[in-house]
């Protein structure tokens, strides 16, 4: 705002600055992004303890009425219609490729009808892999090859992208020189006693995505094989080859800065705000790059993160990013809920996307929030544990039986469970599926006496296999129903055949 200090009167300073603001979104992004400012007045009394909760509410209040009045439209002095002069021309594409709705300014280096918008979008992407430093100035850094700029004019500063460790002595010259206005260290984490510092002013905006041996990025096919593994009886390869799609964010956060501080304080909410976004912008791609290198993340940070990769090392990483969550705010009441979905590798990333956000959302209907989605079944995070850990015990289960009897239990037995949980589901509104129980008793009963034929007390080991199964089992869909198909479809996932 330092711009305005001579030329616009006080009170009128946000106002040009909120209008800037609108006029860029709306002449760059057509109104899909913006940035909302709220104001309230105040006075120096308002910013004792006692007072400080009203004023926020004011504050949030106004933010509430932006909210619903974005970009000022309607107002009296509105921004002219911007939207009237955009031109589709066919010799440069005709409508971008990518985002599908704003015009094509030229093809890019693979022939695609592309916007400027989207062009920087994809230089982001790359840089904040192959780059490790952020630089901002008012103007097109002098040539050098290393740099990498993007094409937008930001609200009158340029952003540049640089590797440090090659561009020490040049990047201290353009800071001499008053071309570099800002410098900023995004690598990830390194190993040592001083992981974060390296010298430079530090922003957790980069994230981790796994590479191969050769430096490139490994592709969303490849990720969905490493959830291909050597069977454990040596014979073949088992497990799906599909990703896993999980998204999250922090529940009611809004209500959580709002009302969620007895006396609050704009440092206590600063530092609120930005521990949250460390747990998700420094601790998951340091976890990441050690504990789940197969993790593409597509975005991490602030309060909500987007991740893809093999479906069951997805499952293990939300499960370890719960109980680091939970050790790191101490505090019961600041929770996540998250969806994940399945697919194969050759779903468009806007449907998994898309896919991801429907199953988010599933996990938010849950009373209290604080639950995730999973083989479409949104359950608290209790209930989710407990459906691994039954699913570790039916595959410690399906092993005893292998090893100690000779007893294969068979895929069809299996997915015929998923039949009799739906049956128990449905059983409280309709009476007739009550009958899923002796369905239960005469199947088990019927696999074990097939496979357990000869020998002695016969009888004796059949009524014992028999009861083992129906306390790990049957007890099990009898508490939790359809829940339980979590447990099946993690299990049955990995033992599939890959061959």
């Amino acid at each position: 705002t330092c711009r305005y200090r001579v030329t616009v009167p006080p009170g009128q300073r946000l106002q040009q600055v909120r209008k800037e603001l609108d006029q860029w979104f709306l002449a760059n992004t057509f109104g899909q992004s913006g940035i909302g400012l709220a104001t309230t007045s105040a006075k120096r009394a308002d910013f004792r303890k006692k007072q400080f909760g009203g004023l926020i509410q004011r504050l949030f209040n106004d933010l509430n009425r932006r909210k619903r009045q974005q970009f000022h439209l309607c107002g009296v002095d509105a921004p002219p219609p911007v939207f009237a002069d955009v031109l589709y021309s066919e010799d440069k594409g005709g409508v971008c490729d990518y985002c599908g709705k704003a015009p094509a300014d030229r093809r890019d280096y693979n022939g695609i009808p592309c916007c400027c918008l989207c062009r920087d979008q994809i230089t982001l992407g790359q840089q904040l892999v192959k780059s490790d430093a952020l630089l901002i100035s008012r103007t097109a850094v002098d040539g050098d090859d290393d740099q990498t700029p993007l094409q937008l004019d930001y609200l009158g500063y340029r952003v540049h992208f640089a590797k440090l460790g090659k561009q020490v002595s040049r990047l201290d010259l353009l800071a001499e020189r008053g071309q570099l206005l800002r410098l900023w260290d995004f690598a990830l984490p390194q190993s040592g006693d001083q992981p974060l510092w390296r010298g430079y002013a530090r922003r957790a905006i980069n994230s981790y995505v796994p590479e191969g041996d050769d430096g490139e990025i490994i592709d969303f096919a490849a990720l969905a094989e490493k959830g291909v593994q050597p069977c454990s009886d040596g014979d073949g390869r088992c497990g799906v080859a599909a990703l896993g799609i999980l998204k999250g964010d922090v529940d009611n956060l809004g209500l959580l800065f709002e009302r969620g501080m007895q006396q609050p304080t704009f440092a206590r909410m600063a530092a609120l705000s930005r521990q949250l976004n460390a747990f998700f912008a420094i601790w998951l791609p340091y976890h990441c790059q050690r504990n789940a290198v197969n993790t593409y993340t597509v975005f991490a940070g602030g309060d909500d993160f987007f991740l893809i990769g093999p479906w069951l090392s997805q499952i293990r990483l939300v499960q370890a990013m719960r109980e680091s969550f939970g050790r790191y705010v101490v505090n019961g009441a600041i929770h996540f809920s998250a969806g994940l979905a399945t697919t194969k590798s050759n779903v468009p990333v806007p449907a998994l996307a898309d896919m991801a956000e429907q199953a988010l959302e599933q996990a938010k209907g849950v009373a209290g929030k604080n639950a995730i989605t999973c083989w479409q079944r949104p359950v608290s995070w209790p209930l989710f544990d407990e459906m691994m850990q039954a699913g570790e015990q039916l595959e410690n289960m399906v092993v005893e039986l292998q090893q100690q009897h000779d007893i294969t239990v068979s895929t069809g037995y299996l997915y015929g469970l998923l039949q009799l949980c739906d049956k128990a589901e449905r059983a409280r509104d309709h009476p007739q599926d009550a009958i899923w129980n002796s369905w239960f008793v005469y199947r088990t009963w019927r696999f074990i006496v097939d496979r357990l034929r000869d020998g002695d007390d016969i009888e004796q080991k059949r009524k014992k296999l028999f009861q083992e199964i129906s306390v790990a089992i049957g007890d099990t869909i009898r508490k939790n129903q359809g829940d339980y198909k979590i447990a099946l479809f993690t299990y049955l996932y990995q033992r599939r055949s890959a061959e």
